[in-house]
């Protein structure tokens, strides 16, 4: 999972195609158990790569998706959220997301 910054998720924001976004923060306990998750993911084949972003840093973006609370994975296409997940219950629930997205 590659950590980015601000900067970087308004240029994927505007792009074209997929990505997938960790939106976090650094003290939620939620979304440390969440990272561990995301680590096991992300050494999985065929899981497409995901971007970890505090969401304390976009906070103009997290409005305008519409981002209700983190832990939260978020997909993007064309530019749009189309897809989110708050409830990382387990490694399969966020793989079957991520297949499914």
């Amino acid at each position: 999972m590659k950590t980015l910054q601000a900067t970087d998720v308004s240029e994927l924001y505007k792009d074209e195609g997929e990505c997938v976004l960790f939106l976090t923060t650094p003290l939620c306990g939620t979304c440390m158990v969440a990272r561990k998750f995301l680590t096991i993911v992300d050494h999985m084949e065929s899981m497409p790569p995901i971007g970890e972003v505090d969401i304390n840093y976009i906070p103009e973006l997290a409005q305008e998706w519409e981002v209700t609370s983190v832990p939260c994975l978020l997909v993007i296409k064309n530019g749009r959220p189309t897809k989110r997940l708050y409830a990382f219950q387990s490694v399969a629930t966020v793989v079957e997301f991520l297949q499914e997205a």
